[in-house]
């Protein structure tokens, strides 16, 4: 006979007690058939009774193995069939004979079972009788039983009681669940299997009763779990901290997004798996994941650190919470772990660890005096250093207070500690008496750390500045000796230049031939040269010495820069050179700064640019900031020699050079560069260079500077106008025309001559205007230069001649004659000014012609060498009468000269005292005075005359003539009573402008 497999029960559900093994092939039709005959019904509701009770027991047993259940499943369908088949006989032969041979089977089974039974009576609801299993269960006697109701034994309500016997009894439910009272009054749950059988006349019901009582306490226990895990992993889900649930064994049955973020893993990827094998790294420490393994195998928390890896093989410092999950019972189902990364925590607490460490080695290798106070003032705790500088050791000093340790005249600069509340480190300078009884001076610092308020510490530290103070007043008085030397020797140098520069601007002045011109001009030159060089060195050692100031009036910074150019274009000239101006028309009109170092930062490096450019050009670009800021940018582009890129970095260094060779060729002290730096610096702004050795460079500055008001109006005076610009150098082109357009005008550029000619037959053919045509002289360097010129100069427009300004460079002077003879309106000299620009445009558009004449600026006549006849004196009006008061005989002769020129009267005095004795008896217009003489210096002379009685001769203006250059000289010669001042060596229109200005203001308005 073959036997089916048990049907298993539900994981997690316990086992079903409804199940019974499955019936072999002949048995099952007779319990489906529907209306088998009595005898067979009768027959499987015994065997249903007898072997019931053991199919659950067989179906529980299934956890200790499946033979069991297969053998009791198999018995039970065996014991059944024979029933069912001798029921079925009987059936067709005596039923008299049947039944009673059934009632003393079944009376047989019925009391020797070891299951719980009862007869129960469905119409009275009684319990008919009770086998000896059910005596022991319930723990009533059988008498008590027989005829006990079963309201007795089951609380349900007696309707609901009857419900159920119904049910039982028609076969529509043949096993309930109950709780049944047992004797004591305890309540049991139990699982009912009920049948009929029919036991002579009567029908009773076969009850088989299962205590399923700790069963139904673990589903409970088991739902309770489920729930509360549940719970929890909703709660875990939207928590930060990682959780990971899992199962009894270990193996992860969840984790929360936490988890899956920290680690990289996700809950399909992990379900199943060991989570202390999973994390586990080379930094992982395996005697603590044993400890773990072994606490959890026992159902025990664990809490620590532990550090994991996660997907990627990062290290993470993790702070672990293991907790069991345990049924009432006390089984383990479950363990949650809570996982908090503290990766970040512990890496500050290490740094934090070694930052103390650090610190405190710091303290301790520290020069600087450092200790602590506690609220009273008393010393807790000193470093190395503290020791060193006062001689004391902490044991020595620990606990006696800081006055009581450095002396009475120590004062700390906070006073006692606590009573400044949080306030801000305090500095002082005091005196401290060490060990050895010497009295040291320092640098004293005062702090304290509160919390919440309350004084928690004072920290103290000194800095022994004894040695220093005096090295300082040392240096002080170093400086003060250099500078007094400085000054001495720009007296001594200026002094002997003043009599050489003097002479030689007077002797210029005379009658001379072409080659004494040449020689004295040679000798200016090397006069100026050796000026500069003493210019540079003063102001480096005023640099130095921080006694260099700077000035904040207005400066109008395009026409400064055209003056610069002025200065360094003849010079550029005579090396065949061309100085081109690129001056941006957006750049501020008028700016607030120093326009004499602007200048001398400016000339320094256009002087550097002509002196090492042999060929090529120099451009000079000022505009705007171009990063935005306020202020103005100024650049000087030269084709010279360049600059190596190893020196780029030094150039800015005092007394470099390029290199030694530079030096050889081209002389200089190197200093130029480095005090137009520091000049810039002091300014505000910055310098910079981009050079190629054998291509040229680029020497850039800025100079912060706010425009000092807004431009008047918009200055238009070409609006209109069409005008034609002829050359072939675009950089010359942009320059022109930019300042043409921001004029007004309306510019066509052509690249030479003939293509200006042909622009302009082009407008005249078509009916246009064209008001000037303007021509570079090197658009007129070919063949057919005279011939265009020619043609410009002959067209007409409305009747009128169209005039033609043609730009020469200085560097050709001779052609000059030459374009005005064919046809040129004006000829303007390269590098002009944009006044000298539009002046002549306007002069031209009125109809004026320059004839022959040579057309300069004003400025660049100024630096042309004068002319062999210029002997006429230029004075300032009525002759003064002048007392000149210098002990140097060639200066007296100098000056005396200069005035003579001018057209005044000179009388020397050689000191002070001899002045004052002049005064006194004679009447001065003026009195040129020098500042440093024997007997009685220029300043104490002045203030001698400033108090004669003789109030007019008292007021007579002085004007000082001095050879110091440093800082204050100006001041305290004003300060002395002196009207004005000028620097040896005196130039002739230095000292012209001085005596104009002293004497304009004596005069009665």
């Amino acid at each position: 006979m073959r036997r089916s497999e048990p049907r298993r029960p539900h994981p997690g559900s316990g086992p079903a007690r409804s199940e019974v093994p499955v019936l072999s092939e002949p048995v099952r039709p007779a319990l489906h058939t529907g209306a088998p005959a009595p005898g067979v019904r009768r027959a499987l509701w015994v065997a249903a009774a007898l072997l019931g009770p053991a199919i659950p027991v067989a179906l529980a047993a299934g956890a200790r193995g499946p033979v069991v259940t297969w053998l009791l499943a198999g018995l039970s369908s065996a014991l059944l069939f024979v029933l069912v088949l001798r029921a079925s006989r009987s059936d067709r032969s005596d039923p008299a004979r049947i039944t009673a041979e059934t009632d003393e089977g079944f009376r047989t089974f019925f009391e020797e079972n070891r299951s719980v039974q009862l007869l129960v009576d469905p119409e009275s609801a009684t319990i008919w009788d009770a086998n000896a299993a059910a005596v022991d269960f319930y723990g009533y006697p059988r008498d008590q039983l027989r005829g006990m109701p079963l309201t007795e034994i089951n609380p349900l309500p007696v309707d609901r009681l009857r419900e159920a016997l119904e049910r039982i009894r028609t076969g529509i439910q043949p096993y309930l669940q109950f709780q049944h009272r047992l004797a004591d009054g305890t309540l049991r749950d139990v699982e009912v299997h009920s049948g009929p059988v029919r036991l002579g006349e009567r029908t009773l019901l076969l009850s088989t009763i299962h205590d399923i009582t700790e069963q139904k306490r673990a589903e409970r226990a088991w739902r309770r779990s489920t729930a509360e895990a549940h719970k929890l992993a909703l709660v875990a889900s939207r928590t930060r901290s990682a959780v990971v649930i899992a199962d009894a064994l270990g193996r992860i049955e969840w984790v929360n997004e936490a988890f899956s973020r920290l680690f990289g893993w996700s809950l399909d990827e992990i379900r199943g798996r060991d989570p202390l094998a999973l994390l586990r790294g080379p930094r992982t420490d395996e005697a603590i994941v044993d400890a773990l393994r072994r606490l959890t195998l026992r159902g025990r928390e664990f809490h620590g650190e532990i550090t994991a890896h996660a997907r990627d093989g990062a290290a993470l410092d993790l702070e672990l919470d293991v907790q069991p999950v345990r049924t009432t019972s006390g089984l383990t189902t479950h363990y949650t772990a809570v996982i908090h990364d503290v990766t970040s925590a512990r890496r500050q607490e290490r740094a934090l660890r070694e930052a103390n460490v650090f610190l405190g080695k710091l303290i301790d290798t520290a020069a600087t005096a450092i200790y602590t106070v506690d609220a009273d003032g008393r010393i807790t705790n000193v470093n190395n250093a503290f020791s060193a500088i006062t001689g004391y050791e902490e044991s020595d000093v620990r606990g006696r207070s800081e006055s009581e340790v450095l002396g009475t005249e120590f004062r700390p600069p906070a006073g006692q500690p606590g009573d400044r509340g949080g306030a801000a480190l305090s500095r002082a300078e005091c005196r401290i008496r060490v060990a050895d009884g010497r009295e040291r001076i320092v640098i004293h610092n005062a702090d304290e750390i509160r919390e919440n308020g309350r004084f928690i510490v004072g920290v103290r530290s000194f800095v022994d500045v004894t040695d220093l103070i005096a090295a300082r007043r040392a240096a002080e008085a170093a400086t003060e000796a250099k500078s007094e030397f400085l000054a001495n020797m720009s007296h001594e140098i200026r002094t002997p230049m003043n009599g050489i520069i003097g002479m030689t601007d007077l002797l210029l002045e005379t009658a001379l031939d072409d080659e004494q011109r040449s020689l004295l001009m040679t000798a200016r030159s090397s006069a100026d040269a050796l000026l500069q060089i003493i210019n540079d060195i003063l102001d480096f050692s005023k640099i130095e010495a921080g006694k260099l100031s700077l000035e904040r009036v207005p400066v109008r910074p395009l026409d400064l820069a055209e003056e610069a150019l002025e200065t360094v274009a003849h010079r550029a000239a005579s090396k065949g050179l061309e100085i081109v101006p690129v001056l941006d028309p957006a750049s501020p009109s008028q700016v607030l700064g120093d326009p004499v170092r602007i200048r001398q930062v400016l000339l320094n490096l256009l002087s550097n640019a002509t002196k090492f450019t042999e060929r090529g050009r120099i451009l000079l670009r000022v505009g705007p900031d171009p990063r935005g800021r306020p202020g103005l940018r100024f650049e000087v582009e030269d084709t010279g020699i360049g600059i190596p890129r190893n020196r780029l970095t030094r150039i800015f260094e005092p007394f470099t050079q390029a290199d030694t060779s530079t030096t050889r060729r081209y002389g200089g002290t190197g200093l130029g560069l480095s005090i137009s730096h520091r000049l810039v610096s002091l300014m505000g702004g910055e310098m910079g260079v981009r050079s190629e050795v054998g291509r040229g460079s680029v020497f850039w500055f800025t100079v912060p500077a706010a425009a000092l008001a807004p431009d008047e109006g918009e200055n238009r005076p070409l609006a209109g106008r069409h005008l034609i610009l002829a050359t072939e150098d675009p950089v010359l082109a942009e320059a022109t025309a930019l300042w043409l357009r921001h004029w007004g005008a309306i510019v066509d550029l052509a690249p030479d001559a003939t293509a200006a000619l042909s622009r302009l037959d082009a407008r005249i053919a078509a009916g246009g205007d064209c008001d000037l045509v303007i021509v570079d002289e090197d658009a007129l360097e070919t063949s057919r230069g005279i011939a265009d010129l020619e043609s410009l100069a002959s067209r007409t427009v409305g009747g009128r001649a169209v005039p033609v300004l043609v730009l020469a460079p200085l560097t050709r002077l001779s052609n000059q004659a030459n374009w005005l003879e064919h046809g040129a309106t004006a000829v303007l000299r390269k590098p002009y000014r944009r006044s000298a620009l539009l002046d002549r445009i306007l002069r031209a558009l009125a109809g004026e012609r320059a004839g022959q004449r040579e057309e300069v600026s004003s400025e660049q006549a100024g630096e042309r060498a004068p002319s062999s006849d210029a002997r006429s004196p230029a004075g300032t009006g009525p002759g003064l009468r002048v007392l000149v008061v210098e002990d140097n005989r060639i200066n007296q002769l100098v000056a005396s000269k200069q005035l003579t020129r001018l057209g005044h009267r000179v009388e020397t005095a050689a000191n002070g005292r001899l002045a004052l004795d002049l005064i006194r008896e004679q009447a001065f217009d003026l009195v040129l005075m020098d500042c440093q003489m024997p007997e009685m210096d220029g300043y104490e002379a002045t203030r001698a005359i400033r108090k004669l009685s003789d109030r007019e001769r008292a007021s007579v203006p002085i004007i000082a003539m001095t050879a110091h250059a440093m800082k204050g000289d100006r001041e305290r010669c004003l300060a002395a009573g002196m009207d004005d001042y000028v620097p040896k060596p005196v130039r002739l229109e230095e000292l012209r402008a001085a005596i104009e200005r002293v004497v304009a203001e004596r005069q009665p308005v």
